[in-house]
């Protein structure tokens, strides 16, 4: 899946299930729930 190749995409495969635990899936799958989430927690 070349979305794993792109920074972000290793970014989300590296960080996600830590950060949004059982909802991630994958990163086009979880982009806009990783996008919502990152707003939400800035820091």
């Amino acid at each position: 899946d070349s979305s794993r190749q792109t920074n972000l995409g290793r970014l989300m495969e590296t960080h996600g299930r830590n950060l949004m635990g059982h909802a991630y899936k994958d990163p086009i799958t979880s982009f806009i729930e990783f996008q919502q989430f990152s707003v939400e927690h800035p820091q």
